[in-house]
């Protein structure tokens, strides 16, 4: 669990939950890719910090939440996918605005080659892209985060996987998507209503119901625009709200099912288990294994 105190002085007291790694942040430059730090942080709508400069190139993505981001005399509104950077000469300022779950990772680097690794991923200083498919950027970035408990080989190990997330997420990136096509503008609509009521829609064909959309017409739209199938992201959603209640806060496996929809707990259990490749009776310390994609489309 995240302890406020033991977080770096640079974390904003807005952040309500975290988990992170910190290696050696005192680390001089050198000739190769350093891996500082990163983190998963979960945000009050008060998050807000503004900087000048920051010791550290960094690069953020940005999971679920409206966020404003100011910079050169600009604003832009971030949506799920969002991927910036910045670095020790940018000033700019990023606030939440909208949506109960404001969740977004980061990543600190250092070493002669950061700002050329975070270029040729397309985030240099400043840039804003996003991301055509998200989840196995998301897995990378997790698996960073669970460097901090490999001990010697957590530096290394850390440094290869952030050369292999910049890279992902060059493969991976396009231009802010396209929200005046009606089918895209649907699609976010939908995708909005699951990130910001999961715990409280029951089904699929209730997201469609409240979308006025066909069911079928929904599975399609998510095909074409997100990686995900939208009970996939609807079940991982849940689950993973759950699991913060089994390990951060000391709910029961049946009473966290029950809080995120699943009145059935061996029918939670299953869905959970398809979802993160571990039963919720198996969480340990260590928090979420990496997610395996779901292949069945049980309803929750």
């Amino acid at each position: 669990m995240d302890r406020p105190s033991a977080r770096p002085s640079f974390i904003s007291p807005d952040v309500q939950t975290g988990s992170y790694c910190f290696l050696d942040m005192g680390v001089s430059e050198g000739t190769n890719l350093i891996l500082v730090g990163g983190g998963r942080e979960e945000c009050t709508s008060e998050y807000r910090i503004e900087r000048k400069g920051f010791p550290f190139v960094t690069v953020e993505f940005v999971l679920a939440g409206t966020w404003r981001l100011r910079r050169k005399g600009r604003e832009e509104l971030l949506r799920p996918g969002a991927v910036f950077g910045y670095g020790p000469t940018t000033s700019y300022s990023l606030e939440s605005v909208g949506g109960p779950d404001r969740t977004k990772y980061f990543l600190n680097l250092t070493g002669a080659c950061a700002e050329d690794r975070l270029r040729e991923a397309g985030v240099a200083e400043g840039s804003v892209r996003y991301l055509t498919r998200t989840r196995w950027v998301q897995d990378l970035w997790d698996q960073v985060l669970d460097c901090g408990r490999l001990g010697a080989a957590a530096p290394e190990i850390g440094r290869r996987l952030s050369e292999l997330l910049l890279l992902r997420l060059a493969v991976e990136g396009g231009q802010r998507p396209d929200l005046r096509t009606e089918g895209r503008q649907t699609f976010e609509k939908c995708r909005a209503l699951i990130h910001e009521q999961y715990v409280e829609i029951g089904s699929i064909r209730e997201v469609a119901d409240r979308c006025h959309l066909d069911p079928a017409y929904l599975s399609r739209l998510f095909q074409r625009f997100s990686d995900e199938r939208p009970l996939q992201m609807l079940n991982r959603l849940k689950t993973r709200h759950a699991a913060d209640l089994i390990l951060r806060r000391g709910y029961g496996v049946a009473e966290a099912g029950r809080l995120v929809g699943f009145a059935d707990p061996y029918h939670f259990s299953r869905v959970f288990k398809r979802v993160h490749g571990v039963a919720p009776s198996r969480l340990g310390a260590e928090g979420l294994p990496h997610s395996p994609p779901q292949t069945s489309a049980e309803q929750p």
